[in-house]
């Protein structure tokens, strides 16, 4: 699930490290956008089908940092 996307480094990996120290299987990707930038997103967890992602999504949601989560397919 993309819980978060920001345009500095240090920033989204300050929320990965948050949320790993939670126990929640935080993880970094960076997505070059058009103009060149990059953006960078961060996802929590791997899940082998939609259907248990959006059941680990309503789990999520009550956390405070979590509240806007939703639940992106990778390719």
């Amino acid at each position: 699930m993309q819980v978060g996307v920001y345009d500095v480094k240090p920033l989204a990996q300050r929320f990965v490290d948050v949320l790993s120290r939670e126990g929640h299987p935080a993880f970094l990707a960076e997505v070059p956008m058009r103009s060149g930038k990059p953006r960078y997103r961060v996802y929590v967890g791997r899940y082998p089908s939609k259907a248990e992602a959006e059941a680990q999504l309503h789990r999520l949601q009550q956390h405070p940092l979590l509240a806007g989560s939703f639940v992106l397919k990778r390719r």
